[in-house]
């Protein structure tokens, strides 16, 4: 349980879903990318004049997983940041906070004429 709290206030866990993001968009990219040059193999598109009908189903082969690529990315993402955000503002408050002890410190001593603070 230790080592999850030292990797949260690290911010290591939202630093690594969005790497774990750009990941998988990068992956997902590069799977667009073959299912669109399979597809274009397979129903032998590979000849000079494609017409735009024949393109538009080919990149419609290949675009039809973005919806779930862009999911699990935005979703990564957002954990990530969700976390860092978390993490950020309860350290925020621990330093608001032992400023004001010291501030109710300092206050509580009472200042003697003379004496230099």
């Amino acid at each position: 349980m230790q080592t999850l709290t030292n990797l949260l206030k690290d911010h290591q866990i939202g630093t690594w879903c969005k790497r774990a993001a750009w990941f998988i968009l990068a992956i997902g990219l590069l799977e667009i990318g073959f299912n669109i040059y399979n597809v274009s193999r397979q129903f032998g598109y590979g000849s000079p004049p494609v017409t735009s009908s024949e393109l538009a189903q080919i990149v419609g082969f290949g675009i039809a997983v973005l919806p779930s690529i862009l999911f699990y990315f935005f979703i990564l993402y957002a954990v990530g940041t969700l976390v860092n955000y978390v993490v950020g503002g309860n350290e925020e408050e621990d330093d608001t906070g032992e400023e004001e002890d010291e501030d109710d410190t300092l206050e509580d001593e009472a200042i003697v004429p003379g004496q230099m603070h």
